[in-house]
């Protein structure tokens, strides 16, 4: 496996896709131990011809014992004599994940995401170029070349369908250039890309997450409650 399209053989997520639609067995070189999510075959995972290194076999269990996995999972590793079977957990999400699990990046989806993007403003003619990296609250600069105007894009991708988060930075640089910021949400990335463009999409009524950081109380509490030590 190497990285690549979901349309081009070999590639990770082309075996992903592959696995989840048409096949009920996945077998695979080490090289798929990283870069897929394989949650949704919870069922049984058999490792042969173990690692010398612990951490990569962790990586490996990684692919279906992750975040958010609600299923018990079982995975076993074959020697040359008797199967072994390493056991069974049931895995639930952390406190904080719960709301966050069907938001977690993924690189590959994201790439699918962007080249989507790109490809439509293409199409229409304009000049887009990738600001990703800059961190200014979007993704995508696109010029009209023979106007001039400007959209600002934002892009998020879901390797299926899935509700979308902005970053502080995001949202407020939507706030700010409100009808030429842009948001382009690409559903299905892992199977048919479907591009879904919002002009201004402050307007859509988005809801704050908040984190719990630290619990505190006041000095009072602790001198009304707390025993003096003379």
């Amino acid at each position: 496996m190497r990285n690549g399209d979901r349309d081009s053989k070999g590639t990770r997520i082309y075996a992903e896709r592959e696995f989840r639609e048409e096949s009920q067995v996945l077998v695979a070189t080490e090289s798929a131990g990283e870069g897929i999510n394989l949650q949704f075959c919870w069922l049984m995972m058999i490792n042969y011809d173990i690692p010398w290194n612990p951490v990569r076999l962790e990586q490996c269990m990684g692919r279906i014992h992750r975040y958010g996995q609600e299923h018990d999972c079982l995975i076993f590793k074959m020697t040359i004599g008797d199967i072994t079977h390493l056991g069974r957990t049931w895995v639930l999400p952390h406190p904080e994940r719960t709301q966050f699990s069907r938001m977690v990046r993924d690189d590959e989806i994201e790439r699918i995401a962007m080249d989507k993007a790109v490809e439509h403003e293409r199409s229409r003619g304009w000049q887009p170029e990738d600001v990703s990296a800059e961190d200014r609250g979007f993704d995508i600069l696109s010029r009209n070349p023979v106007s001039g105007d400007v959209r600002f894009i934002e892009v998020k991708g879901r390797a299926a369908i899935g509700e979308i988060a902005h970053t502080k930075n995001e949202y407020e640089t939507a706030s700010r250039l409100r009808k030429d910021f842009w948001l382009y949400v690409v559903f299905n990335c892992a199977f048919t890309p479907e591009l879904h463009l919002i002009q201004d999409p402050v307007q859509l009524g988005w809801k704050p997450i908040v984190k719990i950081n630290h619990y505190h109380v006041d000095a009072e509490v602790i001198l009304q409650k707390g025993m003096k030590n003379e």
